[in-house]
């Protein structure tokens, strides 16, 4: 522990005395000489200071009230205090993920073996960044204190994000890609099945779109794509799902909506995408297969009648919607 902590009543506490004992017996037996242990102590003590006061990652002592006993400069530079001024804060002062009471209940449940978890911390400035904890518990002087160390993660965290972000979307568009949005179709089916209520699907296919690369070349292609995405994302709940599915297709999953709100959602998105071509000298249309889940539906079968609705809308004269009747069989 920091000096300021166990300067306090040294020689008055059992603990103190015991370790005194344990020293003087260890250093006779090792030397055979007796020493003054109290000179051990101080050079113990001196030395847990440096390597305190050192560190590279951020140390604060608490005690149960929340209330800083000691910490170190690397903690205040990481929340971008003064060394002086953390002595008169709160752990709930600088953390930014739990409220007083909780804080409370963690510092309660902390024992000497120690707890790990992350959380974010409240810079001086208001900024906020992640943050991983390790923590233990000691008794001193009869209180329990929690010595905590800190390591800022933000940007560990960052390039986690990015790495989901690079498997689960669609470099061109930034929707997610094929693989995340059937890994979330077959998630939606499964609570669909432990809990019933509505799951539609809808699945878009541009028109024409082998004569817009064919006419104009793959970069207006890619532009026709990225208008789409744009269009079809603008329109969408955060809920919602949308993906380029492959190709020129989208598929936009869409939960706790039923056939007539999700052909309402896709001629929204009909209309938005053929206004886009104002902005463009490439004319941009689509077709839209609209449908409903079925009682004990497979991502195979929920997607099949999609798409036989969306050729439905392409034999209609493309650049409109049509949907599979829920009691519709593929």
């Amino acid at each position: 522990m920091p000096s300021s902590i166990k300067d306090k009543n040294n020689d008055a506490e059992p603990e103190y005395r015991e370790l005194q004992r344990r020293l003087r017996d260890r250093l006779v037996k090792e030397r055979g000489v007796r020493v003054d242990i109290d000179d051990v102590l101080r050079e113990e003590r001196s030395v847990w200071r440096v390597l305190f006061d050192n560190s590279r990652d951020g140390i604060v002592v608490i005690n149960t009230k929340g209330e800083v006993v000691d910490a170190n400069p690397a903690f205040a530079r990481m929340l971008g205090y003064p060394l002086q001024e953390i002595y008169g804060l709160s752990v709930w002062d600088w953390d930014a993920e739990f409220d007083r009471q909780h804080i409370l209940g963690l510092l309660a449940e902390v024992e000497g073996e120690g707890t790990y978890f992350e959380t974010r911390h409240r810079r001086k400035d208001g900024s906020v960044f992640d943050v991983e904890l390790s923590n233990s518990s000691v008794i001193f002087t009869g209180e329990k204190l929690v010595f905590s160390i800190g390591r800022d993660v933000s940007e560990r965290k960052e390039n986690e994000r990015l790495m989901r972000q690079l498997v689960s979307t669609d470099a061109l568009t930034g929707l997610l890609n094929r693989r995340e949005l059937s890994d979330r179709l077959s998630q939606e089916l499964e609570r669909l099945r432990r809990s019933p209520g509505h799951l539609s699907l809808i699945l878009f296919d541009i028109d024409f779109f082998k004569k817009i690369n064919d006419r104009f070349g793959h970069a207006a292609g890619d532009q026709a794509l990225i208008r789409v995405s744009r269009s079809a994302h603008n329109l969408i709940r955060s809920t919602d799902s949308l993906a380029r599915w492959g190709g020129e297709e989208f598929l936009l999953l869409l939960p706790d909506t039923d056939l007539t709100a999700a052909l309402a959602v896709a001629e929204k998105i009909r209309s938005a995408i053929e206004r886009s071509a104002a902005d463009s000298d490439t004319a941009v249309t689509a077709s839209f297969g609209v449908t409903q889940a079925l009682p004990g539906d497979k991502s195979t079968s929920f997607i099949r009648r999609a798409d036989q609705a969306m050729y439905e809308a392409k034999r209609a004269g493309r650049n409109c919607v049509r949907s599979v009747a829920a009691d519709s069989k593929c």
